[in-house]
C-alpha cells in the first residue's frame, strides 16, 4: 500500500542502495506515512533532488494532507515548496518564530509592493514609459531595464496602506493603454520577497 502511495511499485524488489536520490526521498516519505502518527515531521523533504521527483513528492504530501489523517510539519528553505504545500507558514530567524500566517497573509503584511512589467513595442518607448512612471509613482524602483534583446521593463511600485490591488491594476491598465505598449502585467510581491524584507527589518 505504501509503495502504491509513493509510486514505487515498479521498484519493490530493488535494494535501497541502488535507488536514485529522488527515490530514496520518496521512500523516506513512505516510512513517515507508515507511522500513522497524528503529526508527521519532515525535514527538507525535497532538498537536492530533480524537479520531477520533487513534484512527485509534493503530490504525495498533497494527497496525505487532503485525507486529513495527519498534520504535516515540514522545514524548508524553498519558498515555492512552502507555498505549494503549507496552509500555514512560520518564518524562523536564529531560532525565533518571527512571523506566522498563510502564504497570502505573509505576502500582504510584509511584501508591501507590486511588480509591474510592461512589454514595449520598441526600445524607443522606454523614455516615455519611464517618464510616465516617475509622474504616477515617484517612489517606484526600476528593477529591470529594457534592451534590444529584452523589451521588458520592470518596476517595483509602492503599495500604499489600505490600497486595493484592483485600484492599482486599473491605474496600470490605463497607463499601458495610453502608452500603447505591447502588453503589461501587475503582480504582488512573492513569498520570497516578503521573507527577505522581514529578515532585513529584523536585522536593523
Amino acid at each position: 500500500m505504501v509503495l502504491i502511495c509513493i509510486g514505487m511499485t515498479d521498484h519493490a524488489d530493488k535494494k535501497i542502495q541502488h535507488c536514485s536520490g529522488g527515490q530514496k526521498r520518496k521512500i523516506s516519505v513512505g516510512i513517515a506515512l507508515m507511522s500513522r502518527s497524528p503529526c508527521v515531521m519532515l525535514d527538507e523533504p525535497t532538498v537536492g533532488i530533480d524537479p520531477r521527483a520533487r513534484r512527485e513528492i509534493w503530490d504525495i504530501l498533497h494527497n496525505m494532507r487532503e485525507k486529513g489523517n495527519s498534520s504535516i510539519v515540514l522545514t524548508s528553505h524553498s519558498m515555492d515548496e512552502c507555498e505549494a504545500l503549507c496552509t500555514r507558514i512560520g518564518i524562523l530567524r536564529e531560532g525565533d518564530m518571527i512571523a506566522v500566517g498563510s502564504s497570502q497573509e505573509l505576502k500582504s503584511r510584509f511584501g508591501n509592493f507590486y511588480l509591474m512589467t510592461m512589454v514595449l513595442q520598441s526600445l524607443e518607448q522606454s523614455a516615455s514609459v519611464m517618464g510616465s512612471v516617475a509622474v504616477n509613482w515617484p517612489e517606484a524602483v526600476l528593477k529591470v531595464e529594457p534592451s534590444q534583446a529584452n523589451l521588458n521593463i520592470v518596476y517595483q511600485l509602492p503599495k500604499p496602506k489600505g490600497s486595493k490591488w484592483s485600484e492599482t491594476f486599473k491605474q496600470v491598465e490605463e497607463l499601458a493603454a495610453s502608452l500603447e505598449v505591447e502588453d503589461f502585467m501587475l503582480s504582488q510581491a512573492t513569498l520570497e520577497d516578503a521573507f527577505i524584507r522581514l529578515n532585513s527589518a529584523q536585522t536593523r
